[in-house]
């Protein structure tokens, strides 16, 4: 790639123009590029994958429809792509979604503007919307996924979609929290993971007591790392050896015309984002919660916090 990087000598990535020129890169001397060259790379590397992924879920959804046959289409695209069951299915789902009601949202992953998880993000929150809802969905994501990760991504998409559907939020809420659980699953090395599915309320306000209290047993001597705390801490406390009383909060911010039932504007679980409007009057209506007013100006700025 020509373009020398000035004194240093390094090179520059000014003459690429497209995601695709960077498969051109096979055989240069990458201790040669400058830093910001490198970053250029990265960044219409990703683009590329983008495009490129977007092609991908085309061809796997025409193969859907062709086939008619969802199992006969996932052994296939499992053969093809050497991935499981699982991940077939996910793949033909995320294909006939994008593709069928998410337009606007293919467009981006045709432009590179996201790859595919990061679109799954705004597919799987939408999966359950009405196809005018889903339109709705599609249309104001458009803006809002360029240059964003896929955390912030899923949680605006959660957000607008309680906003767009507060019933149908609700009542999928109710119906995850029927499905809650507790698996385990076996791993190498004489370990296993115990996960549980729960409610987020609940599960960050045992995982909010679970740290408090490994962190107020830390030291500086302390040889175990904190991830190990919280692991004993867990499992004195479900075998009867530790008793703590320590309590913990969760933070839940409310618009106050959704406590007043004005309207169905999400609430917002700090660490997880959106909630449902029904169910976050539920959980204010709680007489164990504590309530403090926070009043915000422009941009969100908060003007006034008032004690519980």
């Amino acid at each position: 790639m020509p373009g020398a990087g000035g004194e240093s000598g390094g090179e520059s990535a000014e003459v690429l123009s497209a995601p695709e020129d960077v498969l051109c890169l096979g055989d240069v001397e990458w201790a040669d590029f400058e830093a910001d060259s490198l970053i250029e790379v990265a960044k219409l590397s990703q683009r590329l994958i983008g495009r490129v992924q977007a092609v991908q879920l085309k061809a796997v959804a025409e193969l859907r429809a062709r086939r008619g046959c969802e199992r006969e289409t996932a052994d296939e695209v499992g053969l093809a792509l050497a991935v499981g069951q699982h991940q077939a299915d996910r793949q033909i789902e995320l294909a006939t979604q994008i593709t069928r009601r998410f337009p606007r949202l293919l467009g981006s992953l045709e432009r590179g503007d996201v790859d595919a998880y990061k679109a799954a993000k705004v597919v799987e929150s939408g999966a359950l919307l009405s196809d005018e809802h889903a339109a709705q969905l599609d249309a104001e994501m458009e803006s809002r996924l360029a240059g964003r990760d896929g955390a912030a991504i899923q949680r605006s998409a959660r957000y607008r979609v309680d906003k767009l559907d507060p019933e149908g939020a609700a009542e999928r809420v109710r119906r995850c929290r029927e499905d809650r659980r507790v698996e385990l699953r076996f791993t190498e090395n004489g370990m296993a993971d115990l996960c549980a599915y729960l409610p987020a309320e609940t599960a960050a306000a045992i995982y909010g007591r679970i740290d408090a209290i490994a962190k107020s047993n830390n030291s500086r001597r302390e040889e175990r790392s904190l991830d190990a705390i919280r692991a004993d801490v867990l499992t004195e406390l479900l075998l009867g050896t530790r008793e703590s009383y320590r309590r913990v909060q969760i933070q839940v911010t409310v618009p106050v015309t959704t406590l007043l039932g004005v309207r169905d504007l999400p609430g917002d679980l700090e660490g997880y984002g959106p909630i449902p409007a029904e169910i976050a009057r539920e959980m204010a209506a709680d007489p164990r919660c504590t309530w403090r007013r926070l009043l915000t100006g422009g941009a969100r700025s908060f003007v006034e916090v008032g004690g519980p």
